[in-house]
């Protein structure tokens, strides 16, 4: 096109490649949106592309059970009722990273309570349970964060940032089995003239109706985006380094007008800034599969066979009457004990007969309960993911097994989410640690169990730095499971508070332990720090040994122990000796049967019924 730059014409283009490309899932993905949003007498305009109501001729009752929001809201319950547990490494750890790698964690922590980020990476599994993908996007924003005054002014810190992406906003590189393998991406968003003008400077013409339907959903009659505000589609284009453009490319384009265009900002920390999850994966494909799309048909002919099951009850309750013409004197009305005047001179009207039908054959009412019984067996919903215990089931092993069986078919999409939640938490610091150029200030848990405020800068973070969320950690754990981690760790002494373990066992969560251990592990790593320089450290009976013994064990694996004097060595030596010392005397004081303060289970047990 004339006078229209070559990235405008080469964005437009691959915008259109991708549309072609994923212009048959969404179909589904239309349709699964308004069956989870309770609009399920519908059909699928292909000519425009959109959903539309269908209303039948004959006026029939329309009545509508949502089979399927349920289903959804089991998936999403379980996926996102525990926080998932991650952990900051480096690839080259060493007594410095680790104490990196800790302030990192602390960091993400903050983030995760005060942004919400747990909300923002729900919201992209929702996504991905209803139309089968859902993405993330983690990118810095200059006017995000805190307000700072400075000599020229108030200003902006600037943030990192975490959205959520509908499948609709995303147009991915065709030829890309997963998002890591895209050679660029365009993240589609319709945004009002007035924030394009505002945040880029340019004045942009508002975009009819019809063209902003193509990229975002819309589930109306008239298939197009209802609402009076000027509004355009404005598209980000991600392009990764190649040989061609060493930095990649980045450029944002509306319609024919380029608001921006330059080397990609995140080329050598993430140049496709986007994650995704995927519900049910499916081989050779990039966008996955949904639940929801199997069971659409199911929930339709249950709406019509419940429909008419309601529409005989109708006419069973209110049967028509025979009656010949003018021979009535008013028109019934059907009540219980109306009385019925008519005209007995009328020519065959001697007699007025009532119309019996036929009532509704049992074996179809029957029908509704397989089909409700279908989308269990199809969705793989148990009476287990329901709550209730399976008719003759009574041990609790047999329980325990189910559960384990519900938690191994969830264990899949939980994998899938944890990866995504990791990898853009791995984004949010490397992008901190090259756009932090202010310390910030964050509130962490203390050793006193205190929230203090901490320094936060670039430097904390380690160039390799990488989040790894632990596999399953966001499915929930039974209270029976939960008691035997807690009982282990206190059978090898790492716990040894009976008061902790006495709430944990009955109302507590794991978090309490885990800064219960932090506590123990800090004082460990303060020994570490101390003893380096040559310092004698002696080691008190009150110490977790357990914990003692594998930080300081740590610790001499690393480069830096290495380099340390031969007497310091022999120090280190020593003390973890002690620590062992003092852990087999324990050990050697458990009576057989075991004992609260001995460690064994049986013991435990009595004393939480005792402090009943």
């Amino acid at each position: 096109m004339f006078g229209v730059p070559n990235i405008v014409n080469e964005v437009n283009k691959k915008y259109r490649i991708a549309r072609q490309a994923r212009i048959k899932y969404e179909k589904d993905w239309k349709l699964n949106l308004a069956f989870y949003t309770n609009r399920q007498w519908v059909t699928y305009d292909n000519g425009f592309q959109r959903v539309v109501e269908w209303i039948p001729s004959n006026r029939k009752p329309r009545a509508t059970t949502n089979l399927i929001l349920p289903v959804v809201r089991i998936e999403y319950a379980r996926l996102t009722r525990s926080k998932p547990e991650f952990t900051v490494v480096a690839r080259r750890p060493d007594q410095e990273t680790v104490l990196k790698s800790k302030a990192c964690r602390n960091y993400l922590d903050y983030r995760w309570d005060c942004d919400r980020l747990g909300d923002t990476y729900s919201m992209a599994l929702l996504w991905a349970l209803v139309t089968g993908t859902g993405f993330t996007k983690t990118y810095w924003d200059p006017d995000a964060g805190d307000v700072v005054e400075l000599e020229d002014g108030k200003h902006t810190l600037g943030e990192v940032m975490v959205d959520y992406c509908s499948p609709f906003e995303i147009l991915v590189d065709p030829f890309a089995r997963d998002i890591s393998e895209a050679s660029w991406v365009i993240h589609a968003r319709v945004r009002p003239v007035e924030y394009i003008e505002m945040k880029y400077g340019v004045k942009v013409p508002a975009e009819t109706a019809d063209v902003l339907g193509l990229a975002w959903y819309d589930i109306s009659e008239k298939g197009h985006v209802e609402g009076t505000i000027p509004s355009a589609i404005v598209k980000e284009y991600w392009e990764i380094p190649n040989p061609k453009y060493p930095r990649g490319r980045y450029a944002v384009v509306v319609q024919n007008q380029v608001l921006y265009e330059g080397e990609n900002p995140y080329a050598d920390i993430c140049p496709i800034p986007f994650d995704m999850v995927r519900y049910l994966i499916v081989p050779g494909r990039f966008y996955g599969d949904s639940t929801v799309t199997h069971l659409r048909q199911i929930n339709v002919l249950y709406n019509k066979l419940k429909s008419d099951i309601i529409e005989s009850s109708a006419k069973l309750s209110n049967p028509p009457m025979v009656a010949p013409v003018n021979s009535l004197l008013q028109t019934p009305r059907f009540e219980p004990g109306e009385i019925i005047y008519y005209n007995p001179f009328v020519p065959g009207a001697d007699k007025i007969t009532w119309m019996n039908p036929e009532p509704y054959p049992p074996q179809l009412v029957n029908l509704l309960v397989r089909l409700a019984q279908e989308v269990d067996s199809v969705s793989g919903i148990t009476e287990v993911s329901r709550g209730m215990v399976p008719r003759g089931v009574r041990s609790a092993e047999a329980m325990g097994h189910l559960l384990e069986q519900e938690e191994m078919r969830a264990s899949v999409t939980a994998q899938e989410y944890e990866r995504m939640i990791g990898a853009s938490l791995t984004k949010m610091l490397r992008l901190a640690k090259k756009f932090y150029d202010v310390p910030r200030m964050v509130h962490v848990l203390g050793e006193n169990q205190s929230y203090e405020a901490k320094v936060f800068q670039s430097t904390d973070i380690p160039a390799d730095v990488e989040v790894q969320v632990e596999p399953n950690s966001t499915l929930p754990k039974s209270k029976a499971k939960i008691k035997e981690e807690l009982y282990g760790l206190w059978d090898r002494q790492i716990l040894t508070d009976p008061r902790l373990l006495l709430r944990m066992t009955d109302y507590g969560n794991m978090q309490e332990v885990f800064a219960d251990l932090e506590l123990d592990t800090s004082q460990a790593l303060r020994e570490n720090e101390r003893m380096s320089k040559g310092q004698e450290v002696k080691v008190e009976d009150f110490h977790n040994h357990a914990v003692h013994i594998t930080e300081h064990n740590r610790y001499r694996k690393t480069v830096a122990f290495e380099k340390l004097p031969d007497k310091v060595k022999e120090m280190f030596a020593k003390h973890v000796e002690e620590h062992k010392q003092f852990l087999t005397q324990a050990q050697q004081q458990q009576p057989e049967g075991g004992d609260l303060n001995g460690g064994g289970r049986e013991g435990a047990n009595k004393q939480r019924r005792t402090a009943r």
